[in-house]
């Protein structure tokens, strides 16, 4: 199964979750260079459009390795109309504030650049994404509280995985804003998540990776 959620409050995130989404994290983890490979409901859905080269089994999963045609038909699209585009408005929730803020102010693109910045990373278990009811909610309550204390620091929450490998929130401080002391405010930010997380009787005990380096920024 897949649920899908919206969670954060400063920023909106699109959310995919599941047994789903785990069991592809196995299948790319069975890939070779490039190969594709599908779980068995995926095939048994291609029927006898699916060419299979071998099977490959693990985790308990079991995927095809499928070999394609040169050339296959490509889908039709059609294109978006400009006038159902979303109003700014809408657009902004799902943006940084930083950078919705720099560019509704008209300074245009950040330019791509290496800049000293110190980048955490924080690991969580214990939200059962397929028969909890309530997950969203509890991943929006966990994923609020770290933009909120992220935000105190004027850091930047870049990116939420969820996938076979576990759940890690990933956060920025020194881009897209600098300070002298982005690596105090990172380890500061650190200790208020795991003194806050604490509070969540739904998780376990959360683990924190900070690392201070260059950083590719930029649009």
């Amino acid at each position: 199964s897949v649920r899908r959620f919206v969670v954060g409050d400063a920023q909106q995130i699109d959310v995919l979750a599941g047994a789903t989404v785990a069991r592809t994290g196995v299948g790319e983890s069975l890939a070779e260079r490039s190969e594709v490979l599908a779980d068995t409901r995926t095939v048994d859905r291609l029927a006898t459009g699916a060419h299979i080269r071998e099977w490959r089994d693990a985790a308990g999963e079991r995927f095809a390795v499928l070999e394609w045609p040169d050339a296959l038909p490509a889908a039709p699209t059609a294109p978006l109309p400009l006038e159902d585009a979303p109003p700014a408005g809408e657009l902004r929730r799902w943006m940084l504030p930083a950078v919705a803020d720099y560019l509704q102010a008209g300074l245009g693109e950040y330019v791509t650049e290496l800049r000293p910045a110190t980048a955490l990373f924080v690991r969580f278990d214990g939200l059962r994404y397929d028969d909890d009811p309530d997950a969203e909610r509890k991943l929006d309550r966990f994923v609020c509280m770290i933009q909120g204390v992220v935000a105190r620091y004027a850091g930047s929450v870049l990116q939420l995985t969820i996938g076979d490998k576990g759940s890690y929130i990933y956060a920025a401080f020194g881009a897209p804003f600098t300070h002298e002391d982005d690596a105090a405010r990172a380890l500061n930010a650190a200790l208020d998540i795991r003194a806050e997380a604490r509070t969540l009787d739904y998780l376990e005990p959360v683990r924190i990776g900070v690392s201070a380096g260059m950083m590719r920024t930029g649009a």
